[in-house]
């Protein structure tokens, strides 16, 4: 907060970019408060869900619900084609070149790219369905589940999509709402109304799928109604338009998008893959057990990532100004604020952890280890800062879908070998291991092609030195 004080009292009339300047003062701590509300009520939401699931139909169910979303996570990234990330960064670039420009043409090409490509992949899944199940994870009960992922497949990508679309647009709590809250939202309603009448396990993922479908509907609502209110803007500038000719085309949009394709499921696979191997490795019930444990871990990075869901397009726009200062402006305050909202997070779980694994059933409480080592793991996470957030906005693309490429093939071997040890402490001991690799890599790279500093502590030397040096 006294980084944005100073700023205003120094910088707004000598910085060469005081519309920047401005946005970081005025604007992001309030959207990052809002959108941080729908997020953690989504999270909530989430919780209700799964801790639903958990007490209706015990860990097993558990386990394969987790199986299910996780495979549904990782095609639903391979459905958007790495637009999820790059239209971000495609329309802040427009709007800081020209602010003539249209913007529902890219939302439509992204649009219909993702459809046909969900398509596909769904009907691949549909065949595959039983041989996945029976030969893979070698239960009986999961080609249902796996039916229902490949029917939300393409709604799941088209709230991706216009997620990403919002997000772009300065619109960081309808965006936040559409990704991170209504779905659980409405699976939450969905199971607390059904689960009185309907007693089989699958409840939960006809009530997840009915979550899906009710965002996307939202979803297209609102992008037609705002659209309508901001009307389409015929372009003039022809400096945009020769910049448009080459990124608007398909080809041109899939070139830069492939690279961040890659990431994105390489990062999916980063997070997820503990998931599938112990459903593979272990079974559903130890899958389980590991999967609330994970969730509620998760929450260790939710401030960082409220941070940076509000900042993403703000920062391509800094890059591509070139201000230095203000893109370090944003990375010290983005570590610095998450990582006082994670160490909170992590004593809570230190001291109640086992509590809170319990709501869940008395079963889940031995999960308490797997729960405190992924916490851990979470919690230096965060302390690397948005090393992400720089490599995808930063034209550092490739190199991100490499480091994370590498970060995957060590976590799969590790977990090879740990998990028939260890179990599911064994995969919490690797998702760390993978976690420190990965932000190691990403950090140093970030630091030598940029000269930004995206770790806490340094990050605001980093800083101070840029704002001294002018």
């Amino acid at each position: 907060m006294l980084l944005y004080i100073k700023a205003k009292s120094t910088n707004l009339k000598t910085h060469p970019h005081t519309h920047l300047a401005h946005y970081t003062m005025k604007r992001v701590l309030g959207p990052v408060l809002r959108s941080g509300s729908a997020r953690i009520l989504g999270m909530g939401c989430s919780f209700v869900f799964y801790f639903m699931v958990a007490n209706l139909y015990g860990a097993g169910a558990m386990g394969r619900l987790a199986i299910s979303l996780t495979l549904l996570s990782i095609l639903s990234t391979c459905c958007t084609l790495g637009f999820s990330s790059s239209l971000v960064k495609f329309i802040a670039e427009d709007i800081e070149n020209s602010p003539n420009h249209d913007p529902f043409k890219r939302l439509w090409r992204v649009l219909k790219l993702t459809c046909l490509t969900g398509l596909a992949t769904a009907l691949i899944l549909f065949f595959l369905k039983d041989i996945l199940a029976l030969y893979i994870f070698n239960d009986p009960s999961l080609p249902f589940y796996f039916l229902m992922v490949s029917l939300v497949l393409v709604p799941l990508g088209v709230n991706t999509v216009l997620t990403a679309y919002h997000q772009a647009y300065d619109r960081p709590v309808l965006s936040s709402a559409m990704r991170f809250l209504f779905i659980p939202l409405w699976a939450s309603l969905s199971i607390t109304l059904f689960s009185p009448f309907l007693t089989d396990e699958e409840t939960g993922i006809l009530s997840h799928a009915l979550g899906v479908g009710l965002s996307v509907l939202i979803g297209l609502f609102y992008t037609r109604h705002l659209n309508r209110s901001s009307g389409s803007i015929k372009q003039t500038s022809k400096t945009h338009h020769e910049i448009e000719s080459d990124t608007l085309s398909y080809t041109g949009m899939l070139r830069l998008s492939m690279p961040l394709l890659f990431a994105g499921l390489s990062g999916m696979l980063l997070g997820w893959a503990d998931t599938i191997m112990l459903g593979m490795m272990a079974g559903t019930h130890e899958t389980g057990l590991y999967a609330v444990a994970f969730r509620l871990a998760i929450f260790i990075g939710l401030p960082c990532q409220m941070i940076c869901w509000v900042v993403l397009s703000p920062f391509a726009r800094a890059y591509h100004a070139g201000d230095k200062i203000l893109q370090q402006r944003y990375i010290t305050e983005g570590v610095h604020l998450g990582l006082a909202g994670g160490a909170v997070l992590m004593a809570l779980f230190w001291l109640a952890g086992e509590f809170l694994l319990g709501l869940f059933g008395d079963e889940f409480k031995q999960a308490y280890p797997i729960l405190i080592i992924i916490a851990a793991g979470m919690l230096i996470d965060v302390a690397f800062g948005l090393s992400a957030t720089v490599m995808m906005m930063g034209d550092q693309q490739k190199r991100y879908q490499n480091i994370l490429m590498m970060a995957v093939i060590l976590n799969i071997a590790l977990n090879m070998v740990a998990i028939p040890l260890y179990g599911a402490l064994g995969a919490a001991g690797v998702t760390v291991l993978t976690q420190i690799f990965k932000q190691i890599l990403m950090s140093g790279s970030v630091l030598r092609l940029t000269a930004l500093n995206p770790v806490a502590g340094f990050a605001y030397v980093r800083l101070r030195s840029l704002e001294k040096n002018g």
